[in-house]
């Protein structure tokens, strides 16, 4: 490890991991010194359903998977932010694999308070999402269309933010 910081606002160097952590990871994190070596080991399965190899090129990480075959899953993972009403974002697939939808719920503002995790899946499976994870919230919780953000911001600008998920349409 090079460097430390707290508080979400570190600046992001090209080619220099990042780790980043909430609750007990980063009370886990919070403990390495500079110069303590960390390893991450990733692996991935394909579904065997699906017969292929997995090619990652990027990567996005969720915190909760929220729903799993149009249930809502337990979602008591330790976040402490789980039952309080905040800006949030999601990700979700319809029952059949054809349909990608993401969605992000407004928070901190006159015209809307948030969701708790719960009602985040709640919202979800009212879209007829089967499967759906939450993502990062708060004040990162965006959607920018043709170069437009169209919705209301909690923290009234855009915050930058270490990766994001972007639907591209192919010519």
């Amino acid at each position: 490890m090079t460097g430390m910081g707290v508080g979400g606002s570190m600046p992001i160097i090209e080619g220099k991991p990042i780790l980043s952590g909430h609750g007990k990871a980063f009370n886990w994190i919070n403990q390495l010194k500079v110069g303590h070596k960390v390893s991450l080991n990733i692996s991935f399965r394909s579904q065997d359903y699906l017969k292929q190899k997995i090619a990652v090129t990027n990567l996005c990480g969720a915190q909760v998977v929220i729903l799993k075959n149009a249930m809502k899953t337990k979602l008591d993972d330790g976040l402490d932010h789980k039952n309080t009403r905040n800006p949030r974002s999601a990700i979700g697939t319809s029952p059949d694999k054809n349909k990608t939808t993401m969605l992000v719920v407004e928070g901190r503002s006159e015209v809307s308070v948030g969701a708790t995790l719960a009602e985040l899946a709640d919202i979800c499976a009212y879209f007829n999402l089967a499967d759906a994870v939450n993502l990062d919230g708060g004040g990162s919780s965006c959607v920018v269309a043709k170069g437009e953000v169209l919705n209301a911001l909690s923290d009234n600008a855009e915050r930058p933010v270490t990766n994001a998920i972007a639907f591209v349409k192919r010519k």
